[in-house]
Formats: C-alpha cells, sequence, structure tokens
C-alpha cells in the first residue's frame, strides 16, 4: 500500500471498522470520488451488495446518484473468491456504470515480505 503514496497519486481510505459499520460508504467516497481503483477481500463485496439491495428495498429512490462508472478495476484478495460474489456484485451495480471488466484476483505471498 506505499505503492500510491511513492508515485504521487491520490489515496483514500476508510477504517476497517468503518467499512463493516458503514458498507454503503465504500461506494459513496467511489462514486463521488471519481475513484478509479479500489481493493476489498470477497465478503465486502457480498456485504456491500446485500446491504446495497436490502436498502434499495425500504427506499427506491436509494442510490439513484451512484455513479461508479470511473472505476476502472478493484482487486479483490486476502481470502478465496467465489464466483457466486462477483456475480452478485456485477448484477446489482451493472446499472450504474460499473464496467464488466472491473474484477481483479490479487494473490500475495505476505510470509515472503516477512523478515
Amino acid at each position: 500500500t506505499i505503492l500510491p503514496f511513492l508515485a504521487g497519486w491520490n489515496c483514500n481510505m476508510i477504517s476497517p471498522i468503518s467499512f463493516i459499520t458503514n458498507p454503503l460508504l465504500w461506494l459513496k467516497l467511489m462514486s463521488e470520488l471519481k475513484v478509479t481503483f479500489s481493493v476489498s477481500p470477497n465478503f465486502g463485496f457480498r456485504l456491500v451488495a446485500r446491504k446495497f439491495m436490502e436498502t434499495k428495498k425500504k427506499d427506491p429512490s436509494f442510490g439513484v446518484d451512484l455513479d461508479l462508472s470511473s472505476l476502472v478495476m478493484i482487486m479483490t484478495a486476502a481470502e478465496p473468491i467465489q464466483t457466486d460474489t462477483k456475480n452478485m456484485f456485477d448484477s446489482t451495480f451493472a446499472k450504474f456504470g460499473l464496467r464488466k471488466t472491473w474484477f481483479v484476483a490479487g494473490y500475495g505471498l505476505a510470509e515472503n515480505v516477512v523478515a
């Protein structure tokens, strides 16, 4: 996570607690800040899509101004990737400008960099 700072890119982060307690904040920030790249573990995509659909069911006008068209990619990492979660996220947010090519899988070898 140091690359954005070294490259001089704008970098916005939210705490894991903020994400868990208000998962729709992630969507709001990506839309308002015209984010091009983001990262989430698999459970985050399911949590956000489920919370969005629940909120939309209560308030049909919710999310009308959501714009995810600036997103070039969202990486998922840190846990197994489930196809049904990706498909759920796709179907929930495609109408808000989410590209079909947004998905990037990230795999790491954390123990390789721990000295």
